[in-house]
């Protein structure tokens, strides 16, 4: 059997070699009653053939609206999951899992593969390397690839080590998720940690344990994992699985200060499980998709001036430039007034560009990228108050260098904050 890929559509052709069992099905007798083994045999062939040829159905493919994208697949075998890609700084190269790790350069088309064993989660902060985070039997692993070279240094990192994160102090943010299997129930464990490549320590800033029923699907376990950094205050948003005894499960919304460990609950729009999340580019809204695939955008501190999304999705991403949310494979405004179909498909997850104009998705295993994008900003979507983002920022440097102390640092941060909120 063989697979033909013409254009970016597969089609699927079946050949019955028969020669190499030394029989033909249409040359045997009627009267003659084949062996066991021989009607085995064929059977086998016969699953395995079909089998083949299903593998080899149509894909699904990007909508007639999308053609002003230029849409163009890439690859195959891409986990449809956060962290399977991230973009080069400049936007000229792409980083994607599948079996190993691979860097695609978007303008000559080209492709170059990183043998890593079980890579799991990609992060491209800076133009000259290449973090992945890889899964082991005894611990997780770090590997750093400078992506010109391709030359790897590995560091080991603590076991459970699932989501990697650029903290604007150089560090590493390390989300770890441990799961047990227990006779009532499943336990899972939960870390937030600080690494520091310079020293090669790992501080801890957040943990916590829970006892959850079997009946909890295995996704929702990890949604913690599918955080999101603050552009501007450079805290981290995560989610945490609350299954009370008597009412239905829901997520509580928490946003992780990274200096001082302080945690501020959000008030989400609805009690409802979360799966997905992403920030405004100016940190002062939330794009939220339920477990359902419901999408809504909020004000995350207040939980009002909320837009419902007409595209369902679980991987909610914002255009870092601008008001577009790409949601289950289509391109949203965030007020939810127009969208534009791309790739559709509820479990798909885009990743963008860092100047907004280009939207890599991931959807069925195949990777498409997209381009030709023109972000803007629509009320009450802002750019980036890089002022602010600068005084939050110098905040942490008087603290870490001993000017003020943490309940000072804590109380400016809070004032900064409060007089920056947008009201809904």
């Amino acid at each position: 059997m063989t697979c033909i890929i013409t254009g970016d559509r597969y089609y699927g052709t079946i050949r019955f070699e028969f020669a190499i069992l030394h029989f033909k099905l249409s040359e045997s007798e009627p009267s003659v009653k084949q062996p066991p083994l021989h009607r085995t045999l064929t059977l086998a062939v016969i699953i395995f053939m079909l089998t083949a040829a299903a593998s080899c159905a149509p894909r699904r493919m990007p909508a007639a609206s999308a053609a002003a994208h230029h849409p163009a697949r890439i690859a195959s075998g891409v986990p449809t999951k956060p962290g399977s890609l991230s973009w080069s700084p400049d936007g000229r190269r792409i980083a994607f899992i599948t079996k190993a790790v691979n860097i695609y350069d978007r303008e000559q088309r080209k492709n170059r593969t990183v043998n890593i064993s079980n890579p799991s989660y990609l992060l491209w902060p800076t133009e000259h390397e290449l973090l992945v985070l890889s899964q082991n039997a005894d611990a997780s692993v770090l590997s750093v690839i400078d992506p010109d070279s391709l030359a790897v240094t590995q560091h080991s990192l603590e076991h459970g080590a699932r989501a990697i994160y650029s903290d604007d102090g150089g560090r590493l943010l390390v989300l770890s998720a441990g799961r047990d299997s227990l006779k009532f129930g499943i336990e899972m464990n939960y870390r937030l940690s600080s690494y520091d490549r310079r020293d090669n320590k790992i501080k801890e800033l957040y943990t916590f344990s829970k006892l959850y029923p079997r009946t909890i699907p295995e996704e929702l376990l990890f949604t913690w994992l599918n955080a999101s950094l603050d552009p501007l205050s450079n805290s981290l948003l995560v989610m945490e699985l609350i299954t009370p005894p008597v009412v239905a499960s829901y997520t509580k919304l928490q946003n992780i200060d990274l200096l001082s460990g302080e945690t501020v609950e959000f008030a989400a729009p609805d009690r409802t499980v979360y799966a997905g999340t992403s920030w405004s580019p100016d940190g002062r809204r939330l794009v939220l998709a339920d477990a359902s695939g419901r999408v809504v955008v909020t004000g995350p501190r207040t939980g009002a001036g909320t837009a419902k999304i007409p595209a369902a999705g679980l991987h909610p991403a914002w255009n870092p430039k601008g008001s577009l949310l790409a949601v289950g494979g289509y391109a949203v405004e965030s007020n939810g007034k127009t969208e534009t179909a791309l790739l559709p498909d509820p479990e798909s997850i885009g990743w963008w560009s860092e100047d907004g104009a280009q939207l890599a998705i991931a959807s069925d295993g195949d990777l498409f990228l997209f381009n030709s994008f023109v972000p803007a900003f629509i009320p009450p979507d802002k750019p980036l108050d890089q002022m602010l983002k600068n005084k939050l920022s110098l905040l942490k440097s008087l603290h870490a260098d001993g000017f003020i102390n943490l309940q000072e640092y804590q109380a400016r941060r809070t004032r900064l904050l409060e007089r920056s909120e947008v009201l809904p």
